[in-house]
């Protein structure tokens, strides 16, 4: 029910589902893995990264926990470490979730400048229309980050970004859903 929780985008329920049936005579990578992308959307990147690495530790190489990790690196502002674990996480076969990994890795690539090597990446996943408007979405947001500084008022902030696209990126298959 944790999982089903956590699909259905109740990630408190979902934490509280998936730590109530933890098992530890009995350790499952499936609900370490959902709980820690329960405790990633809630903003609690070094509890769910705790999770993921014992997620990794009954599944090791398993590339939806390093995609899911390295997207919680991504958003504790660990960008290095989450583009060596999306890199690792598409190269491994078998890997049903490959094309949303090489999205997270093009987006990781993008928020880190590197344009270039973003559409490359994100060419073998996606459509080209979806290419282009991707990474001139993640142009213009580094843009946006360039002219605004701490000391603007929100109403500029929001100005600032009402012309960008919306992004098109998700969070890596959930486990066990086979997507």
């Amino acid at each position: 029910r944790g999982l089903l929780a956590l699909e259905l985008g109740d990630a408190s329920k979902a934490e509280t589902l998936l730590r109530s049936a933890h098992d530890p005579k009995a350790p499952d990578w499936r609900l370490h893995s959902g709980l820690g992308a329960a405790l990633a959307s809630r903003g609690k990147q070094q509890d769910a990264q705790a999770q993921f690495a014992k997620a990794l530790a009954l599944a090791p190489n398993n590339p939806s926990i390093l995609n899911n990790l390295a997207l919680s690196y991504a958003l504790d502002g660990k960008a290095g470490e989450a583009e060596k674990l999306l890199r690792t996480a598409a190269a491994t076969k078998p890997n049903p979730d490959k094309g949303k990994v090489q999205q997270n890795l093009a987006l990781v690539l993008g928020l880190g400048g590197k344009y270039a090597e973003a559409r490359s990446v994100a060419e073998t996943a996606l459509p080209a229309e979806k290419v282009t408007s991707n990474v001139t979405y993640l142009q213009k947001l580094a843009e946006a980050r360039t002219t605004i500084t701490p000391a603007d008022t929100e109403d500029r902030r929001k100005a600032a970004s009402a012309g960008l696209p919306p992004p098109t990126y998700q969070l890596g298959a959930q486990p066990g859903s086979g997507k």
